[in-house]
């Protein structure tokens, strides 16, 4: 049977919590999509990605974009060069 969806008279926020800063890298530069720029994308993504406050907020406001983050790391460690649903930084930079 089909979802079916109907209006009603309530919203849902969804916020993740994370105290504390961060120390980001610099953006990379999301132009192109040569493999040096994957390169440099999943370069910036992994180092982004050691920050386990931030992992953890992610992993908790939106399960799909980290298992989507784990799946770069693991297609980047068996030399995939492109998987079907990139570009990664997408919903990171939304």
């Amino acid at each position: 049977m089909a979802a079916q969806f109907r209006c009603v008279d309530a919203a849902v926020i969804r916020v993740a919590v994370l105290s504390g800063s961060l120390e980001l890298p610099p953006w990379p530069d999301l132009t192109g999509d040569t493999p040096e720029h994957m390169r440099e994308w999943r370069i910036w993504l992994a180092r982004v990605w050691q920050q386990e406050a931030l992992v953890e907020a992610i992993e908790v406001a939106s399960p799909l974009l980290a298992r989507r983050v784990e799946d770069v790391e693991r297609h980047a460690h068996h030399g995939t060069k492109k998987a079907p649903w990139w570009n990664p930084l997408g919903p990171v930079i939304r």
